[in-house]
């Protein structure tokens, strides 16, 4: 077997080893590799592309391009049907083919041990605003901490004259702001 030489930059023809060696297509091909066993070709008809990372329906494990795949996943025929039944202890959805009676899966799912009833309570009891006539659920994303009184308020009120923050309204009921403390310490003198 001959072995390919490179140039240098002096000119010398020096033999190429490992990874350096050029891509030999007709080695290749004596192996038996080739450029389009890699991939696959979409399973819908009018498409037929060849698809390096094509996506398995997990229901009729046919393979498709991403195009193809999101038409036909809307269409699966395969596709069980099911349906999904809240579960009035927990709050979990709970998942029944179709013909199965939800009131059997419910008490299945109950008598297994997968029901957690504090699962409940923090699903449907969130904080809320402690601002004036604001009721508003507080979330990760629109709950406030004020740093004056610690309470946590809606992006709404998260100033501390619009929550009635407790050390604000002591301060204003002593007549106490700052000017009223420089009033305050000068007459103390």
């Amino acid at each position: 077997k001959k072995i390919p030489r490179a140039t240098s930059f002096s000119g010398e023809q020096q033999p190429m080893e490992g990874r350096d060696r050029p891509i030999d297509a007709d080695a290749d091909a004596d192996r038996g590799v080739d450029v389009m066993d890699i991939g696959s070709h979409c399973s819908n008809e009018l498409c037929r592309q060849l698809d390096f990372l094509p996506v398995t329906c997990s229901h009729c494990h046919r393979q498709f391009c991403s195009a193809c795949y999101t038409s036909h996943r809307a269409s699966c025929a395969v596709v069980e049907d099911r349906s999904v039944v809240v579960c009035p202890m927990c709050a979990r959805g709970v998942t029944f083919k179709a013909g199965e009676d939800p009131n059997v899966v419910i008490e299945e799912h109950q008598r297994v041990g997968q029901c957690d009833p504090r699962n409940y309570s923090r699903v449907h009891e969130r904080k809320r605003c402690c601002g004036d006539g604001c009721r508003e659920k507080l979330t990760t994303v629109n709950a406030y901490v004020c740093k004056t009184c610690g309470q946590e308020t809606c992006v709404r009120h998260r100033f501390p004259e619009s929550h009635g923050c407790k050390a604000v309204v002591a301060r204003k009921a002593s007549g106490r702001g700052f000017f009223g403390s420089i009033k305050s310490f000068f007459a103390s003198l």
